[in-house]
């Protein structure tokens, strides 16, 4: 929202445990928010955001395209929602399932920019050289990958997390990308 777009956030677990929050800031809450995210059913959940897309869409304030952004669970999600609904764009941030998708690339047409780091615990760098080799040839998809980038460096609320340094340089690359996708701020929705 801050760059000028219409943001609309989903409560994605809603059918797990609606309003569910976890404090980031603290290690304890990882285990509790695998958790809920393993009760999630990816089938429903994905026909959740096909809805949220399509609200966001038909908003009166949306006056251009839309596209979708998502960071760890959400940026598997963010894969998934390029290939079944057709966004205008979309942005994944170190999505760790989506190197077990793959076979969903072709349904992308979208363009898509994912975001990993090279010391990603949860995030083997095998798994983002599988999308780097299939992404091969697919020139609406860009693979960054950030030297010394952890899982979550962009969380700023948690310090075991955030890499300041890093997350500014994939956010002004974000940024870029949903102005040259979306169009500047006052146009669209992610």
């Amino acid at each position: 929202a801050a760059a000028g777009y219409v943001a609309l956030a989903p409560d994605v677990f809603w059918r797990v445990q609606p309003g569910v929050e976890f404090d980031s800031s603290d290690q304890a809450t990882i285990a509790p928010a695998i958790e809920v995210t393993g009760q999630w059913d990816g089938e429903v959940g994905l026909g959740d955001l096909g809805s949220a897309l399509a609200h966001l869409r038909g908003l009166p304030e949306v006056q251009g395209a839309t596209g979708v952004i998502g960071f760890c669970f959400g940026g598997t999600q963010t894969y998934r929602v390029a290939a079944a609904f057709d966004p205008a764009c979309a942005v994944a941030y170190y999505g760790s399932g989506t190197a077990g998708l793959l076979d969903q690339l072709d349904s992308i047409t979208c363009p898509l920019l994912f975001h990993f780091g090279d010391n990603d615990p949860y995030l083997p760098n095998s798994d983002v050289d599988a999308i780097k080799a299939a992404t091969v040839g697919h020139n609406h998809v860009a693979v960054h990958v950030h030297a010394g980038g952890g899982h979550a460096f962009d969380n700023h609320f948690a310090p075991h997390f955030s890499q300041p340094r890093i997350a500014v340089r994939a956010w002004t690359e974000t940024l870029a990308f949903l102005y040259a996708h979306l169009g500047g701020p006052g146009k669209g929705g992610a």
